[in-house]
């Protein structure tokens, strides 16, 4: 009976033994995954940070992109402008040549 007793006592001191090795497993498994869960925050936070400044990045690039879209409409109103004033330049040279010309023949039947 106490050898029984005392066989029954090992089997519960092998058993407290195991499950104490088991729960340090257990903690250490635990803390590799909280390790690794701060190291994915960290990651998210970094990602979050590069989200950040790749939407700035954008934001700028569309207000670049607009400014130049205003200058190129703006471009088109002043070339569009000039090619007015060139016709009307162009249309006062021939009005000036004709008067010119009409000058000459008027003086010619001044001349001896």
């Amino acid at each position: 009976m106490i050898d029984k007793l005392h066989t029954q006592v090992r089997a519960a001191v092998e058993a407290i033994l195991q499950g104490q090795s088991k729960a340090g497993a257990s903690v250490d498994s635990a803390t590799n995954a909280g390790s690794a869960l701060d190291e994915i925050t960290a990651s998210v936070a970094t990602i979050s940070d590069m989200n950040m400044q790749i939407a700035a990045a954008s934001e700028e690039q569309r207000t670049v992109a607009v400014e130049i879209s205003e200058t190129v409409v703006n471009i088109n109103h002043v070339a569009d402008e000039n090619a007015r004033a060139s016709q009307v330049l162009a249309a006062s040279s021939d009005d000036l040549a004709r008067i010119a010309d009409e000058l000459q023949e008027v003086v010619s039947h001044f001349k001896y």
